[in-house]
């Protein structure tokens, strides 16, 4: 072997005892060292585990609680039911306006449509009866209300005192 490269760490010979006691200890007490972290490191490691689990019983818990008995700030109430009144003015405008649709219609094609669905969509609870070349009627209904509208009427006597309201949102 050459003298001049040093032999490995696990070749080396310590000839005086107290050098091979120092390096022992040494050796233990970097084991001990990283024994103690490990142990800390997985004690840490348990408590914020621990205290996250917490917070995520809490959390639920107080979800919960906010679900199934919410504070009067975040409650929102129903809206009352409109009367049978409101309904039916509701359901007159609605039907002045697919009128409208309907005329619009009579203008650009020079007569009235064979269904309401080539004036448009039309709106829910709508029935378009052709009766004559220029004649029609629309039925409307809502939950409570079903109401008739014959082409022949004016539709300003139709809507009554509505047509106010409907000219305001049209302008």
């Amino acid at each position: 072997m050459d003298r001049n490269q040093p032999e490995a760490p696990d070749q080396i010979e310590v000839s005086k005892g107290q050098e091979r006691a120092a390096a022992l200890v040494a050796v233990l007490r970097d084991q001990a060292e990283k024994e103690e972290a490990a142990v800390h490191g997985q004690m840490t490691l348990k408590r914020r585990t621990h205290r996250g689990n917490v917070a995520l019983a809490v959390s639920a818990i107080m979800a919960a609680w906010v679900w199934i008995f919410p504070p009067d700030s975040i409650r929102i109430e129903r809206p009352p039911e409109p009367t049978v009144a409101e309904e039916e003015a509701s359901l007159r405008r609605v039907m002045f306006l697919q009128n409208s649709a309907i005329q619009h219609y009579r203008i650009q094609n020079g007569r009235i449509p064979d269904g309401l669905e080539q004036a448009g969509p039309a709106f829910d609870g709508m029935e378009y009866i052709r009766l004559t070349r220029r004649e029609y009627r629309l039925r409307g209904r809502s939950e409570r209300v079903m109401l008739s509208y014959s082409s022949t009427e004016p539709i300003e006597e139709f809507v009554g005192d509505d047509l106010d309201i409907i000219e305001k949102v049209i302008r």
